[in-house]
């Protein structure tokens, strides 16, 4: 999963707020639309919020195949990202990569950009073969369908977005990758997965950033030498720094 996780005063005058209203949003293309999420975010110097990851493994299925909770932090040009037990922090000048379950620790003396993509959406719109904006409620639904060859890992993906605030809610992404399950009469089939990330509590408080935007929490630095810290002395150190 990981190598690979958002619905009358006088009803005359209200149906002819509703509609006119509805028209302007529906004209929103997705170009537009895309745009305006990644500012929402940008705009935003310090948020976090919760991401839960669900992998399903056919495009109709309620179970999920398997599930991760996850966390975005953004601090001005510092990110940081977590999901399951492996964290992702990207500083001002340096770049970790922290897998819990291997107890093992990527260093690098430069910035990823990794941890971005999950709010920027617009490096996807040259892919997509095509794509369409509807309103339900207050929630835009912004479907984007990908060319028969594309770079992207998704024939289409559906996204949920606030249309107050145009943040986004849910994101659900129908996979190339295939699975073989057993259907309901337990014949084994193959089916392309389903991927959804639900989106909830975004904050503009953080209590948190001064412990997670610490450097020497994870490692030591000093002169060419790089080692882990006292709390995470047990881990295997990669330097993938550039000289």
């Amino acid at each position: 999963m990981i190598k690979y996780i958002k619905k009358a005063i006088v009803v005359l005058t209200f149906l002819g707020c509703y509609m006119l209203t509805y028209a302007q949003q529906t004209s929103l293309s997705a170009t537009v639309l895309l745009e305006k999420v990644r500012q929402s975010y940008d705009k935003e110097k310090v948020y976090s919020f919760n991401v839960r990851y669900e992998l399903f493994n056919n495009p109709t299925a309620t179970v999920p195949e398997e599930f991760y909770t996850g966390r975005i932090i953004r601090n001005g040009n510092q990110n940081y990202s977590k999901i399951n037990n492996t964290e992702f922090i990207q500083f001002a000048n340096a770049y970790l990569k922290i897998n819990h379950d291997e107890k093992a620790i990527l260093y690098a003396n430069s910035p990823a950009s990794e941890i971005k993509n999950i709010t920027d959406l617009t490096s996807f719109l040259s892919y997509l073969k095509t794509s369409n904006v509807k309103q339900e409620g207050n929630t835009y639904v912004c479907e984007l369908i990908a060319k028969e060859v594309t770079a992207l890992p998704f024939s289409k993906m559906e996204l949920y977005i606030d249309a107050k605030n145009f943040k986004i809610k849910k994101q659900v992404s129908y996979l190339f990758q295939q699975s073989t399950f057993k259907d309901k009469n337990g014949v084994e089939t193959m089916s392309n997965r389903r991927l959804e990330l639900t989106f909830s509590n975004f904050s503009k408080t953080v209590g948190e950033i001064d412990k997670v935007f610490r450097l020497n929490n994870y490692v030591t630095v000093s002169a060419n030498t790089i080692n882990p810290s006292k709390t995470l002395e047990a881990y295997e150190l990669y330097n993938a720094s550039k000289n």
